[in-house]
């Protein structure tokens, strides 16, 4: 059992057991940033929307295939 000191008002105690967590730098780097800006996420939806509606015209504006030819035209965005 070790003994310890009453600390007197105004004196420093130090116990070299206290270890204190360390506070994480709050600047995001490397793989904290995302992979896509909020812009590019925007552009890359555009451009899905632009071509899916270039396809459901060639395919004659088919009632009920939005969401096939939404995921198809994401599809090739993506892989260009």
């Amino acid at each position: 059992m070790s003994t310890s000191v009453k600390p007197t008002p105004g004196s420093v105690q130090r116990d070299s057991q206290v270890r204190f967590p360390r506070i994480p730098d709050p600047t995001p780097t490397g793989d904290d940033f995302p992979l896509h800006s909020a812009s590019q996420e925007n552009g890359r939806k555009d451009k899905v929307a632009e071509l899916a509606y270039i396809m459901w015209q060639q395919r004659g504006c088919p009632e009920g295939a939005a969401d096939e030819i939404w995921f198809e035209a994401e599809r090739n965005v993506i892989r260009h």
